[in-house]
């Protein structure tokens, strides 16, 4: 927020001496704009007009001299050359008993003309009402007065304020270029007319528009006339939808560490899936770190709440990882063993018989067959394992916590949604025969598991988003599933790594998947598509990482790299991030 304010107070100053007339229709468009310069002193005056083209480049400056209380009037070719290509101006160095205005006109056949005043009305967010699109169109024109590109948005409302829709109208817009777009027309387009709603234009830099509402192309007679915008303070408009997001990051080792925070700041990652830390209470590997069971998570939420996603205008969605398929020995809710979780211990219980070992739930399985030390699967569908997944009733995180299971953690410290890994426990084989034995069906369990999961979450925030990770599967059998979760995210459908803890370690990335393997993630991930469920997926490669992407946009995929360790952002951002 202090940055916000920061910009606003820079921007008001810098936008203060701005004139600008946005908007000179193009020669042979079908209209013609006719500028005005009138001095209202009782002294000649000089003016300057800056002219830039609709991409931006600057053309050359028109310089003049204007008598006392004197109008003149210039067709654009007139003013600025009969070959220039200017599509909007500056006014700079120029008296303000100067005034600059712009008159608009159908190039045939009868009509009247708009007349636009010169503008200094600046903003990243306007708002303006509809006319009747059975008979007229409204149109607008955008000028990027920042010093970055930036997408702009037109949002629709209604009176209440609720969001009915989003588009990108312009993308992309390059700093001192201009946009046009219809915004409705008889014609159709994007929007739908409905009574008693407004639209607001938004972008991520500073920009001056025109509003222009007339009869559409082929009417008897041409008409057209300004629509009033108002110029509003940026609000919060939350993170984008899934289906919107264009760049995500993972990381669930060392978030606490190495200043893993300010570095996920300054990203602008649409979406970002974070270990919560917090709930991770084993010692840490160095006598100098701090225990991760001290972090503020919340605090973390906040800061990245307050920082922008790759619009510029919209805030990062920040998800959970959560394992709901198996229990972890260096959690807070692990009070069965009191043991060190570390590697001798977890390594001594996988290789010893029986197991689980004495005084250990009975719906523990066996240990992680990735070998991924202190993981091990469960039987998720049991009622004490479904209470510290959601419920947490009888729970506690004391004296370290104030949570009672690991969903109620994710709500408190502000997450949106939660990322679910080890889905793929109902894949397992040995849980699978389990289940058989208990009369259960596996993936069932599982779908009614998710569907407890969404059902708590969204009582406490409607807008909770669940994306699944692996088991592409279970769509096969179940596609239900698919109406059960937001996303499905898939790991390592090209290249793959070992199962390491270590970023620097060379086994944790590049290894190419059998096209056997690949075929088979794929033809799951395409009834995930075809059902209209995002479809996210993390590579592992380092020196193959371009590969990666382009196969994963390829399938239209929101791809991200990385390493196995997913212990730092990755070295190898996606196309076009930067």
């Amino acid at each position: 927020m202090i940055r916000f304010a920061l910009f606003l107070f820079f921007a008001t100053g810098l936008f203060a001496q701005t004139r600008i007339v946005p908007h000179l229709t193009k020669e042979g468009g079908g209209f013609y704009t006719t500028v005005f310069i009138s001095n209202t002193s009782n002294v000649a005056e000089s003016y300057t007009l800056k002219p830039y083209g609709q991409n931006g480049e600057l053309l050359a400056l028109v310089n003049g001299q204007i008598p006392a209380n004197t109008m003149l009037s210039f067709s654009a070719a007139e003013l600025f050359g009969s070959n220039s290509e200017c599509s909007h101006f500056l006014i700079e160095n120029t008296a303000r008993d100067v005034q600059v205005h712009a008159a608009y006109q159908v190039a045939q056949g009868p009509g009247s003309a708009a007349h636009l005043n010169e503008t200094s009305q600046l903003s990243q967010r306007f708002r303006f009402l509809p006319g009747n699109w059975d008979i007229i169109f409204d149109g607008m024109a955008v000028v990027n007065l920042g010093n970055a590109s930036t997408d702009v948005l037109i949002r629709q409302y209604d009176y209440s304020g609720r969001l009915i829709k989003e588009v990108t109208a312009i993308a992309n817009l390059s700093p001192n270029a201009k946009g046009l777009y219809v915004v409705g027309s008889p014609q159709g387009g994007a929007f739908t007319a409905v009574d008693q709603c407004y639209f607001e234009v938004l972008a991520g830099q500073g920009f001056a528009m025109t509003a222009l509402r007339g009869t559409p192309p082929g009417a008897p007679s041409g008409y057209l006339w300004e629509n009033a915008v108002t110029p509003l303070e940026l609000r919060d408009l939350g993170p984008l939808p899934l289906d919107q997001i264009n760049f995500w990051a993972y990381q669930i080792q060392e978030v606490n560490l190495n200043n893993s925070v300010d570095e996920l700041v300054n990203t602008h990652y649409d979406m970002l899936v974070l270990e919560p830390t917090k709930t991770d209470w084993s010692p840490p590997t160095e006598p100098q770190q701090p225990w991760a069971r001290d972090f503020d998570t919340a605090e973390m939420i906040d800061r990245l709440k307050a920082s922008k996603a790759s619009d510029g205008l919209h805030r990062k969605l920040l998800i959970a990882y959560i394992d709901i398929g198996q229990a972890e020995d260096w959690r807070w809710y692990w009070t069965w063993d009191e043991r060190l979780p570390d590697d001798s211990v977890a390594e001594a219980v996988c290789n010893a018989t029986p197991f689980p070992p004495e005084g250990w739930p009975e719906y523990i399985v066996k240990c992680d067959p990735d070998q991924w030390l202190h993981n091990y699967p469960v039987l998720y569908w049991y009622d004490e394992w479904i209470n510290i997944v959601i419920h947490g009733q009888g729970l506690s995180s004391n004296p370290y916590g104030n949570y009672s299971s690991i969903i109620d953690q994710v709500i408190q410290d502000g997450f949106d949604g939660i990322y679910l890994d080890w889905v793929e426990a109902a894949e397992d084989e040995d849980i699978i025969a389990i289940a058989q034995s208990e009369g259960l069906d596996p993936v069932q369990e599982m779908i009614w598991f998710i569907e407890d999961m969404r059902a708590y979450a969204v009582a406490r925030n409607p807008n909770f988003v669940i994306i699944q990770q692996n088991a592409a599967s279970l769509i096969g059998s179940h596609p239900g599933i698919a109406g059960v979760v937001d996303a499905i995210a898939q790991e390592a459908i090209w290249y793959d790594g070992d199962a390491t803890d270590d970023w620097q370690d060379v086994n944790g990335y590049d290894h190419p998947n059998d096209t056997s393997l690949v075929d088979y993630y794929l033809h799951f991930l395409d009834q995930y598509q075809k059902a209209g469920v995002p479809v996210f997926a993390c590579e592992y490669a380092l020196n193959r990482a371009d590969d990666a992407y382009t196969k994963a946009q390829s399938k239209g995929f929101i791809p991200y790299v990385t390493r196995r360790s997913l212990s730092r952002l990755t070295t190898t951002p996606p196309p076009n991030y930067d």
